[in-house]
């Protein structure tokens, strides 16, 4: 039997459980935002110009803001379709004319 106050077997069951169920949360919840920048990116290829494209992206800058705090600053992973996405959408307001003109072209995806 254990005798510490930090190490309780009960505790720790009842964490690792709790710890599975959100990172079975946060999975889904990954599956649904990438299909979200799917949809997004398909919207941004029909805009006939960047200027009407300017909502989705900035949709896609939260979004991408978001993931890259869950990467770098939680140090939490994430598939690696997503850690592209990060990376790609890193410094939109630079880049933008050029993804846009990526995705218009059926050049850029997931």
């Amino acid at each position: 039997m254990i005798k510490n106050l930090f190490i309780c077997p009960k505790e720790i069951e009842i964490e690792t459980k709790d710890l599975e169920k959100v990172g079975t949360s946060l999975a889904l919840k990954l599956s649904l935002l990438s299909q979200k920048i799917k949809c997004i990116l398909l919207k941004i290829e029909s805009c006939p110009s960047i200027e009407t494209a300017d909502e989705y992206f900035y949709l896609l800058d939260k979004i991408q803001e978001v993931l890259a705090s869950l990467v770098f600053k939680h140090e939490i992973g994430i598939p690696d379709h997503l850690s592209k996405f990060v990376q790609d959408f890193d410094n939109i307001d630079h880049y933008k004319d050029h993804l846009f003109k990526q995705i218009k072209n059926g050049k850029y995806s997931l």
